[in-house]
């Protein structure tokens, strides 16, 4: 091995080293802080108090990162991550379902509004035929062991909104 091949090897194996030790953690990230309220497993029932599902919500990826996992009553599931946008310092859902393939199953959503530790927004788009369709999520805090979330669309770029879902947490014992 040359002697510059050598020195440009072990350049970079203390370059890698210097890299991974200087990694921030994410711990104590206060943005994603912001849905620690929603963190549990929840039974979740409709506005007739009829059970429509499952969720379970925890801190994944060395708590970098927060993982939903919805079971509605027959059996459907999705997937979301929540993590803090790098380049707006806000939080941002990617939402995924058995359903990808079509409109809706998949979704991403940026935080639009936060009462920390009361309720938090999110707020994306997806394509339906020739229009984009704005979706709003709400999660609203009634006590530590109630949630009411509430998503929303809208077809008309946010003038009118139509309630799509309304759920009540009320988290597992």
């Amino acid at each position: 091995m040359t002697r510059s091949l050598y020195i440009c090897l072990i350049l970079s194996c203390i370059a890698s080293a210097t890299f991974a030790q200087k990694r921030p953690s994410c711990p104590d990230d206060e943005v994603l802080a912001q849905l620690d309220f929603w963190i549990g497993e929840w039974n979740v029932y409709n506005n007739r108090n009829i059970k429509v599902g499952t969720n379970k919500i925890s801190r994944v990826l060395k708590s970098c990162a927060i993982q939903e996992e919805w079971k509605d009553s027959q059996g459907a599931e999705g997937i979301s991550l929540f993590f803090k946008n790098p380049n707006t310092g806000k939080l941002k859902q990617l939402w995924i379902t058995e359903y990808a393939h079509y409109p809706g199953g998949t979704k991403e959503k940026d935080m639009v509004e936060v009462e920390p530790g009361k309720s938090i927004s999110f707020q994306g788009s997806y394509p339906r035929k020739s229009k984009q369709v704005l979706d709003r999520t709400t999660l609203l805090k009634l006590s530590d062991d109630k949630i009411k979330q509430t998503i929303e669309i809208s077809n008309d770029g946010g003038k009118t909104w139509r309630v799509t879902f309304l759920g009540i947490y009320k988290r597992k014992r």
